[in-house]
């Protein structure tokens, strides 16, 4: 069993932590003479702050007390004096304690400008931080192509009103079902349509004459209404954690928080899981107590044969399917995980549309 002492001196190092920060000097257990004359004894402060201001030295004393009980009035009255003892302004002292204060020991520490403060987070003994399960997650949101729907021969003066973003279509971007895809994946890059997970609509305005295929007409006045869903991939990595949170006692707010993570060595993506709300999402982020996470847009959207736009690699094997008669399917051009749809994309490197669009 751990005795007082090393008890206090736990509190003592974790207060230590929490406080050490550039330009602060943070020492632990510093014996300080008395400034009453004729006096030879030092008191101690359990952790001693010393900064500067405007190039005058500044000192805060904190007193640390891993105590079982409620510290009581004596305690507070206590530090004053030792405060006063060492030429320490009672308003530059700090009080801090694992198991809270009495209602008369508050009164006092408000009374005599001393901030009292409870630390959170040992475990049951007092003697160490509690670990506590953790988790690293990474949150990758997909855009997915679902489907695409025309409406020929628009009366253009018929404005357009639906619960959908309505955008016109670009003609520097061709002719050809792919490049409505092409724009779809651009608006998707730059944020310009809806990202929330979920399914949504996109009401795409075509220009005159616009040509959906090599074998069709061109369409006088078109509009396409694009359905896509986002979803999101989430890679997590469980470790422990501990955290140590100094709060005030009089207002439970929060002063200072330290957070300690451990993970294990991870060089790829591990197993991802698929979710389709966030809903669904929230209550998994939830369910470690300490969870940190990243989220990262994925750069290209998933079309029914790819990722588009597409890779070489996936517009090679495109290609030579189709070729083949075969018909391609994503599983098989992607595979099971996201990195392809990091590779560079057939527009940064000039190969040949694999889906034929029109000319």
């Amino acid at each position: 069993m751990s005795s007082t002492r090393e008890k206090g001196n736990i509190l003592e190092d974790i207060v230590r932590l929490l406080h050490d920060l550039p330009d602060v000097k943070v020492e632990t257990r510093v014996r300080l003479p008395s400034i009453r004359a004729g006096s030879t004894r030092k008191r101690e402060i359990d952790v001693l702050l010393t900064s500067s201001v405007a190039g005058y030295p500044v000192r805060i004393a904190i007193e640390c007390k891993n105590y079982r009980n409620k510290i009581k009035s004596e305690k507070i009255d206590g530090f004053v004096g030792k405060l006063a003892d060492v030429g320490i302004p009672a308003v530059n002292g700090i009080y801090v304690t694992t198991t809270g204060y009495r209602s008369d020991a508050l009164k006092l520490a408000k009374e005599s400008g001393i901030r009292a403060l409870v630390l959170e987070g040992l475990d049951r003994e007092r003697i160490r931080l509690e670990v506590n399960a953790a988790m690293r997650s990474v949150v990758f949101y997909l855009a997915i192509w679902i489907s695409l729907s025309r409406f020929d021969d628009l009366d253009p003066d018929v404005s357009i009103n639906m619960p959908a973003p309505v955008v016109d279509f670009p003609e520097e971007l061709g002719q050809g079902t792919p490049s409505i895809i092409t724009l779809f994946a651009l608006l998707w890059q730059r944020d310009e349509i809806p990202t929330a997970m979920g399914t949504h609509l996109l009401a795409i305005r075509m220009p005159q004459d616009f040509r959906f295929s090599k074998d069709e007409a061109p369409a006088a006045r078109a509009l396409v209404m694009l359905t896509y869903e986002v979803v999101a991939y989430v890679d997590a990595i469980t470790g422990t954690s501990s955290a140590a949170v100094l709060r005030d006692a009089a207002t439970q707010t929060v002063e200072k928080v330290r957070v300690d993570a451990q993970f294990g060595n991870v060089t790829r993506l591990g197993q991802l899981r698929r979710f389709e709300s966030e809903e669904e999402l929230r209550t998994f982020l939830g369910e470690s107590r300490f969870n940190i996470v990243t989220k990262v847009k994925v750069p290209r959207v998933q079309s029914e044969w790819c990722f588009w736009p597409p890779s070489r690699r996936a517009a090679e094997e495109i290609m030579r399917r189709r070729q083949a008669g075969e018909e391609p399917k994503f599983e098989e051009i992607e595979g099971c995980k996201l990195n392809a749809a990091w590779e560079a994309s057939i527009y940064e490197e000039g190969v040949e549309d694999p889906r034929g669009g029109a000319e």
